[in-house]
């Protein structure tokens, strides 16, 4: 059932959790950091990234040739309160590298994955932040682990 209460909390959770991806697939780290809160964390390939400076380093190893590009989709509000939110949505990740650097479109050489993702939102001095997000939680895989 819709609640007209939770429109804040929806607006704030897709506009963070679309940015954190737009600022991710343009390789713009610090700013996809600064979409969490301080001491925010972020679940991610089977490691707890706990702070902003901890979230930037980690990305920041990813590999130049690396190309991504992911879509969000179906961000609900699960539950919410006048200062936090519990948001679920849906992940799909297209990913290409091949080892060499990008200069224009690449050809997807496998099909996306999707998954369900999940954030938890706080509003601190008046600002939605992410304060714990997570991406394991995989339904398709475009290839499985070793």
């Amino acid at each position: 059932m819709h609640d007209p209460a939770c429109q804040d909390a929806l607006l704030a959770a897709q506009h963070l959790i679309a940015r954190v991806f737009q600022f991710h697939d343009t390789r713009d780290f610090t700013a996809e950091a600064g979409c969490f809160a301080e001491d925010g964390a972020w679940l991610r390939k089977g490691e707890l990234l706990e702070g902003r400076a901890r979230i930037v380093a980690t990305l920041e190893k990813r590999p130049p040739s690396l190309v991504t590009m992911h879509a969000v989709t179906n961000v609900v509000i699960e539950h919410f309160t006048d200062d936090s939110a519990d948001a679920a949505f849906f992940l799909t990740t297209y990913s290409h590298d091949d080892g060499t650097p990008v200069s224009g479109p690449v050809g997807l050489r496998r099909p996306p994955s999707v998954g369900i993702g999940r954030a938890s939102l706080v509003k601190r001095d008046g600002a939605w932040l992410i304060h714990r997000f997570s991406t394991e939680e995989w339904v398709f895989l475009s290839r499985l682990a070793p």
